[in-house]
């Protein structure tokens, strides 16, 4: 959310250094901050494929900005470069949030890590003969404790 907030201040800031491409900077610092984010939350691994995309983006973005400059010794241009590096960098990002998917341990980086419902029974004598469980539940990283007759 906040990407999206400071994306036009983005684009005035690195319009110096990328030029007409400045507006696909929030788009690449977002798929590489993503994927940093990952494991820095304790989701997994840094993904692999988030990563892969970023680079794919990245030098793409090189090639759209040479394309004017090498536009005189290069007449074919290197702006289907970019176009080719896109789809693959598209392609990477599908695949890393086809991997995301359900029962996926990655799970989204804004929601909290979900684990599997766990129950742990303790029985423990009561009063007179019934008998007591201690329920443990743990269910999208909270506990809950709770007592049953059984």
């Amino acid at each position: 959310m906040a990407l999206l907030v400071l994306s036009p201040t983005l684009e005035i800031l690195m319009k110096p250094l990328l030029g007409s491409s400045a507006s696909y900077a929030p788009g690449l610092i977002a798929t590489l901050g993503v994927a940093a984010t990952v494991p820095v939350l304790g989701r997994g691994p840094m993904p692999r494929l988030l990563v892969a995309a970023g680079i794919a983006f990245a030098t793409a973005l090189v090639f759209r900005i040479l394309d004017a400059p090498l536009c005189g010794a290069w007449p074919t241009g290197t702006h289907f470069i970019w176009h080719l590096l896109n789809a693959l960098a598209l392609g990477f990002a599908l695949f890393a949030a086809e991997r995301v998917g359900a029962g996926s341990r990655l799970g989204a980086v804004t929601e909290p890590p979900r684990q599997p419902l766990q129950t742990i029974c303790k029985a423990r004598p009561g009063r007179g003969s019934v008998v007591r469980r201690e329920t443990f539940q743990y269910s999208r990283g909270r506990c809950k404790i709770g007592e049953s007759s059984v």
